[in-house]
């Protein structure tokens, strides 16, 4: 009896979110979670290291600086899409 409420329950929706126009797109996109302490920690020592590459002459670093700082925000990317 409650999977048959549950399952009809799901159909009203969808037919109320095909109706309801291009304003519901964003409804249906998959949300975003905070990063985790582990993954923004991480992020934040790459960002680090690269500002500290900008600023100082760091073999590889330096002359990579701006990669470093974008990996530190694929990083930080990747955490906030994980759930945790």
């Amino acid at each position: 009896m409650l999977r048959r409420t549950h399952t009809s329950l799901l159909r009203r929706l969808k037919r109320k979110r095909l109706s309801c126009g291009s304003g519901d797109l964003l409804n249906r996109v998959d949300p975003s979670y905070a990063p985790s302490k582990a993954w923004f920690v991480a992020s934040l020592i790459i960002a680090v290291i690269a500002a500290l590459g900008a600023l100082s002459p760091i073999p590889y670093i330096t002359a990579y600086a701006i990669c470093v700082a974008i990996l530190a925000y694929i990083v930080l990317a990747i955490g906030s899409l994980a759930q945790t």
